[in-house]
């Protein structure tokens, strides 16, 4: 996610600066103004230095960069603190003593500071100047963006991410379209609260409409067995156009479902049953999943970070060795974060995970690419859950070695396999038909299939 900067307008400047840093003005006057040469009043000297750190000469940004960084503390302090420093101004010094930590909190107390400096800080920053963006309620409810921004900056610590997620949650802040936010909220939360009020009913509901296309099958079958003549008229419902009525045009689309709970009012009333939102952040640290050992952060970082080389930069077994080593060590917020931001070695793993936000969560890697999908929708060690969202996703299942893979993988939800099998060629029928891996509803249902298309031809 990056943050595109402000960017200082002319006018922003005093306006006796305006024509001799203008971008057309002579560089040997620009270069008085960036070595901080003659004396000026900081709230006049500061602004001026920061726009130059954008000139377009890379020797004049250097110069002024520098001066910035020489400049007394005492010089500099105020003028960040002072509500009067131009918006684009306090946002272009923000990344200019990114690594100062003592100047970036001036200027994240200051009022005037922007939001998208919150946002880039949040993203790209480390240490105290996080802890104070998690306490400022005001802006988070103002940017919900400044919570993903933590969220996903790897140098965030565990304790900082969860009490800004709980804070986001508790709120009902809009950042439900986050990837992973399902399996987030129920890590920080317990695991207890994954489910959502009506899942349950809604996954009955799913699993009887593949038996009643079952039985269906079964009663057409005893009425019209295949072979017998009949007329267009009176014929009964073929397996294939059976399946169409029962599960539509392509499988049965559970997308709701699979993706995000966080809007549904009902579920954070029970989420947040009896938890009072305090003042003290301290203690929202002791909520199921959240509760972090700030002396862990070492080992996670160095964790994390592994998991976000670059596919290639290490040997991918060796990387994935490590990772499955250190995460034994993980809670399960930390594991689903890991899952959410990792590379492939981080996802291989992780994949695998008992615990099922862990394992979804990976699917909601915005890197998973195709061939890892591939080799998910086949491997028959995977939970159920992890199948069930590659079946439900579209732009996975249009890749017809996807549905296949998916078809044969006895830990498909028998309600997607089934919507699958009208798509499968005749030879790979053929070969379901006798995979005694395949349950034997799905089974059924294939030959069925293949007699009817042997009896059309």
């Amino acid at each position: 996610m990056d943050i595109k900067e402000l960017g200082i307008p002319l006018d922003a400047l005093p306006e006796n600066l305006r024509p001799i840093l203008a971008p057309d003005a002579a560089q040997n006057r620009k270069m008085v103004i960036a070595r901080a040469a003659i004396p000026m009043p900081p709230d006049i000297l500061l602004p001026a230095l920061a726009f130059l750190t954008n000139d377009r000469d890379a020797q004049l940004r250097e110069t002024a960069r520098k001066s910035l960084d020489d400049l007394p503390r005492s010089t500099v302090l105020p003028v960040l603190r002072s509500e009067q420093t131009a918006p684009p101004v306090l946002d272009r010094l923000a990344r200019v003593y990114m690594r100062e930590h003592e100047c970036l909190q001036q200027i994240l107390l200051n009022r005037a500071t922007p939001d998208e400096t919150f946002v880039f800080v949040a993203r790209h920053g480390e240490g105290p100047p996080l802890d104070s963006i998690a306490l400022n309620q005001e802006r988070m409810s103002r940017c919900p963006s400044i919570v993903q921004g933590i969220y996903y900056n790897p140098k965030a610590k565990m304790s900082t991410v969860s009490v800004v997620m709980e804070f986001a949650v508790r709120r009902n802040l809009p950042i439900q379209h986050m990837p992973g936010y399902k399996e987030i909220v129920a890590a920080v939360f317990g695991e207890a609260q994954l489910a959502r009020p009506g899942e349950k009913e809604e996954a009955e509901v799913v699993e009887a409409q593949a038996q009643a296309a079952i039985t269906a099958l079964e009663d057409e079958a005893a009425k019209a067995p295949v072979g017998a003549p009949s007329s267009p008229a009176d014929r009964s419902l073929s397996a294939e156009e059976l399946l169409d009525s029962e599960f539509g045009g392509d499988a049965y689309d559970l997308d709701d479902e699979v993706e995000m709970f966080g809007s549904e009012t009902d579920l954070m009333d029970e989420l947040l049953a009896g938890q009072e939102l305090g003042d003290d952040f301290g203690d929202l640290l002791g909520g199921g999943g959240g509760d972090v050992d700030d002396d862990s952060d070492d080992a996670f970082f160095a964790v994390l970070s592994a998991a976000m080389l670059e596919d290639g930069e290490e040997d991918e077994e060796k990387q994935s060795a490590f990772i499955a080593e250190r995460i034994k060590d993980m809670n399960v917020s930390e594991r689903v974060r890991v899952a959410l931001m990792g590379n492939a070695s981080a996802r291989k793993v992780l994949v695998k995970d008992s615990n099922k936000l862990v394992c979804t969560a990976v699917m909601r890697n915005p890197g998973v690419n195709e061939r890892e999908v591939l080799d998910y929708a086949g491997n028959k060690g995977l939970a159920s859950d992890v199948l069930r969202i590659i079946a439900a996703g579209r732009a996975w299942t249009r890749n017809y070695s996807v549905k296949k893979a998916l078809v044969q993988n006895p830990k498909t939800p028998p309600a997607y396999a089934i919507g699958f099998l009208k798509h499968m060629r005749e030879k790979d029928l053929k070969d379901i038909c006798k995979n005694r891996d395949v349950s034997p509803t799905i089974t059924r249902i294939a030959k069925r299939i293949v007699n009817e298309r042997a009896v059309k031809r």
